[in-house]
C-alpha cells in the first residue's frame, strides 16, 4: 500500500480488441477526466478517482473502476449531485459532522481529512459523520487513509436492507460495512468486511449476466 501510483499497473488481460492495459497512474486520469465529464466538480473528480484507484491497487476491482460507473450513471440521472459542495454542520474538539450535500462520501471525507486528523491527535480520539452521501464505495479506503496518518481507523456504514436472514425470501438487514486499519512500517493493515457474503454490487453484475451465484 505504499506504493506510488505510478509503481504499478492494472492487472494485464490477454490483449484483445476490446482490452486497453493502464497504469494506475493513467486510470487515474481517466477517472478523473470522466466524472468531470459527467458534471462532477473538480473536488469530485480528484476523490472519486483517487479512491477508485486505491481499490484497484489493493485488488478490489468491484468498488474500483467498475464501481465507478455507478456514480457516473447516478450522476446522469440525477442520483448524485456531481458539483455538491459538503459542509461541516458541527464541530466539536474530538467530532466533526459534515452534510455531503447529496454529493459523495469520498469528497466529503476529503473535505475534512486533515482537520479530523488533528483533532484526533489532539483529544486521543475523535469521530467523523457523514450523511446525505451517495454509496460511500469501498470502506477500508478512508480506515487506510488514517492509518496511513499514524492512527488506528474504525470506520462503519449503514445500508438499505438488501440481505435476507437464513431461510427469510425478503431482505430484512442492511450489508453494514466495516472496517479497521493499524498503522504498520510496511504500510496500514487493514480490515474490510459486510454483513452480506459478498458486495451487493457482485450480486447485481451476475444478476446482469445471468449467471447463478453460490448458493447461501
Amino acid at each position: 500500500m505504499s506504493d506510488s501510483v505510478a509503481d504499478r499497473t492494472t492487472p494485464a488481460p490477454s490483449p484483445t480488441a476490446d482490452t486497453v492495459s493502464l497504469t494506475l497512474a493513467e486510470l487515474e486520469l481517466l477517472c478523473r477526466d470522466a466524472v468531470r465529464a459527467a458534471g462532477g466538480s473538480a473536488q469530485t473528480a480528484v476523490s472519486l478517482a483517487s479512491a477508485t484507484v486505491a481499490a484497484e491497487r489493493r485488488e478490489r476491482s468491484e468498488v474500483g473502476a467498475a464501481h465507478l460507473f455507478d456514480y457516473l450513471d447516478a450522476m446522469a440521472h440525477g442520483r448524485l449531485d456531481g458539483s455538491a459542495s459538503p459542509r461541516v454542520v458541527t464541530a466539536r474538539a474530538g467530532m466533526l459532522v459534515v452534510d455531503a450535500a447529496g454529493g459523495t462520501a469520498q469528497a466529503a471525507f476529503d473535505s475534512v481529512c486533515d482537520d479530523l486528523v488533528s483533532r484526533a491527535r489532539e483529544n486521543g480520539i475523535a469521530m467523523l459523520s457523514i450523511h446525505r452521501s451517495f454509496t460511500a464505495g469501498e470502506i477500508g479506503h478512508y480506515t487506510t487513509r488514517l492509518a496511513e496518518q499514524g492512527l488506528v481507523a474504525l470506520v462503519g456504514s449503514n445500508s438499505p436492507a438488501l440481505v435476507a436472514a437464513l431461510g427469510a425470501r425478503e431482505a430484512v438487514t442492511g450489508t453494514n460495512p466495516l472496517s479497521f486499519a493499524l498503522p504498520h512500517p510496511d504500510g496500514p493493515r487493514m480490515f474490510d468486511q459486510a454483513a452480506s457474503a459478498t458486495a451487493w454490487v457482485n450480486i447485481r453484475d451476475a444478476a446482469d449476466r445471468g449467471e447463478a451465484i453460490p448458493a447461501g
